[in-house]
């Protein structure tokens, strides 16, 4: 799967996701560190890539308006990568199901998933 880390995210996030074998980029390495949430959004899509962030704006308007694949972090900065490092299996499960997901996740696992429209 591959997964672009919004500028408020730790390195050590996607250097665990990578370690488990999936494609990690950052929003800075794809030249977009400046960008809005919409344009960050709309460029994980193109890339048909799960947009990550800690934002929780940002994130409650994905929830409402579901596109893309978009996942909260609902932890604290330096723990993400520690819960990715358990939980992104059973993340990986969810987000192959539907083209168009908000998923939120915390220590203890998925704790919320609101499908968009197909």
């Amino acid at each position: 799967m591959r997964f672009v880390l919004d500028n408020c995210v730790d390195a050590a996030v996607g250097k665990e996701i990578r370690r488990q074998g999936h494609q990690c980029w950052t929003a800075a390495d794809a030249g977009l560190a400046d960008a809005d949430d919409d344009d960050l959004g709309a460029y994980s899509m193109e890339q048909q890539a799960v947009l990550m962030t800690h934002d929780n704006e940002f994130s409650a308007r994905r929830r409402v308006n579901t596109i893309g694949k978009h996942v909260h972090l609902d932890v604290e900065e330096p723990d993400a990568a520690d819960m990715i490092r358990c939980a992104l299996p059973a993340m990986v499960k969810a987000l192959s199901a539907a083209d168009n997901l908000f998923m939120r996740v915390n220590v203890n696992g998925v704790i919320d998933l609101h499908f968009g429209w197909a």
